[in-house]
């Protein structure tokens, strides 16, 4: 197997430490895709309340 010169093992690393930033990124993204996901599954819950809560005061009304 070849050695690699001092400037390839650099461009290696270089090329590591992006695909290692990049793996990073996506994992925040994905953290905070979870995290809107959960806010809109509680505002949904919320709404789904509001809505009960609605039919309910109308049949009291009734």
């Amino acid at each position: 197997m070849m050695e690699l010169t001092r400037r390839e093992k650099e461009k290696a690393d270089t090329i590591a430490g992006t695909i290692k930033h990049m793996v990073a990124q996506d994992q925040r993204i994905r953290q905070l895709e979870d995290i809107v996901q959960g806010v809109k599954d509680a505002k949904g819950i919320q709404d789904f309340e509001v809505v009960q809560l609605q039919a309910l005061k109308m049949e009291e009304e009734r």
